[in-house]
């Protein structure tokens, strides 16, 4: 029999998510059952996944269906009661959908009340938690509870590496399903094949141009080196917040002509100029795990990380790349110039034994599997 499984998340077709969009095509295209997205806001309208935006559909056909809602259903009722008409009309459409499977992609898209709801009606829910919201948010008391009361809702608890299935293990005794995010094969003229020796530390950083990326300290970085006589080529693709302040920066320290910000570049363009750089640093405060990390190792980019989250589960010491200590970012610079000197080939040889655990296809079988169970 077909199931009805709805993918929830807060915003669809941000051109900063098409990991998002091309994970829910190839669910569809890998399962006889009918996947769709649910979604408060949507920027574009993909032909393979159906989208429903919560606040499109016709509110005279709302208030019919809560209506009849509201008549056959004394837990209706009390959701309706405690949550209010306005936010019953915006999940009613998925409410009479009868859907089987609710995939909880962002848990702050949903209120627990409608969570509840969805239980009671024997909704099969599945939560995958995001690192910001188990290694950042649950840190403040009020937001430690809630996110505990949601999580109890889910039949499955679904993380993205085995360093966040220990932290929810640690801060609320769950347990979990891990299934790594999946990258496909990269185009074959994309992979760096070999290293070519040059006088010039030649960098690349790509990521939200957030806090926790930790892009500051690679600018610093950059700083110490180039005092000490290194030549470096920074540069940094990404968009966010933080752009008038590293800028700034990077300008008070006297580094325009070492560092670039490039912005927002596309993920087929930006993947072609992998190979032109010695290595990619992500020097993150918090993570649970990288796509961006994941693609460079695809691409035999050796990386410097921070040793924190599940990147250490990407990158291994002296085999793909160099980890350091966040507690002391100066050490960030020993890493740039030991990655300058890594042996490529040995990277080259790890990358390849250990990649097949970050494929597309294993990542797409190992939710499908989360919704049989």
């Amino acid at each position: 029999m077909t199931k009805k499984i709805c993918h929830l998340l807060i915003a669809y077709g941000n051109k900063n998510q098409n990991y998002t969009s091309r994970l829910l095509e190839g669910l569809s295209e890998n399962s006889t059952d009918m996947h769709f997205v649910f979604c408060h806001y949507n920027f574009s309208r993909p032909q393979k996944t159906k989208v429903v935006i919560s606040h499109s559909y016709s509110l005279f056909n709302a208030i019919l269906k809560s209506i009849k809602h509201y008549t056959n259903s004394a837990s209706f009722r009390s959701l309706v009661k405690e949550v209010g008409l306005k936010e019953i009309l915006k999940w009613i459409w998925l409410i009479d959908y009868k859907i089987d499977v609710l995939h909880v992609h962002h848990e702050h898209a949903i209120s627990l009340p409608i969570l509840k709801y969805f239980k009671s009606i024997e909704t099969k829910i599945i939560i995958s938690l995001r690192g910001k919201d188990l290694l950042v948010n649950s840190k403040q008391p009020e937001n430690f509870k809630a996110l505990q009361l949601k999580l109890s809702q889910a039949s499955n608890i679904h993380c993205i590496s085995n360093y966040m299935a220990k932290e929810l293990h640690k801060t609320y005794n769950m347990t979990s399903n891990i299934v790594y995010r999946g990258l496909p094969d990269p185009i074959a003229i994309n992979i760096k094949r070999k290293n070519l020796p040059t006088n010039v530390i030649k960098i690349i950083a790509v990521g939200r141009l957030a806090w926790e990326k930790g892009h500051i300290y690679i600018i610093e970085s950059a700083y110490r080196l180039k005092a000490l006589g290194y030549t470096i080529q920074l540069d940094i693709y990404g968009d966010g917040k933080l752009k008038e302040f590293l800028t700034f920066r990077v300008k008070q320290l006297h580094l325009e002509n070492e560092i670039s910000l490039k912005g927002f570049v596309d993920n087929e363009t930006l993947r072609s100029k992998y190979k032109n750089y010695d290595m990619a640093v992500q020097p993150s405060l918090y993570e649970a795990l990288s796509n961006g990390l994941i693609d460079f190792v695809f691409h035999n980019i050796p990386c410097v990380i921070s040793n924190v989250g599940g990147m250490t589960e990407v990158i291994e010491h002296d085999k793909n790349g160099f980890v350091f200590d966040n507690k002391n970012m100066q050490l960030l610079d020993k890493a740039i110039l030991q990655t300058k000197n890594i042996n490529f080939q040995k990277v080259v040889a790890y990358n390849e034994q250990h990649n097949s655990k970050f494929s597309s296809q294993k990542e797409i079988n190992g939710l499908l599997g989360l919704y049989l169970q």
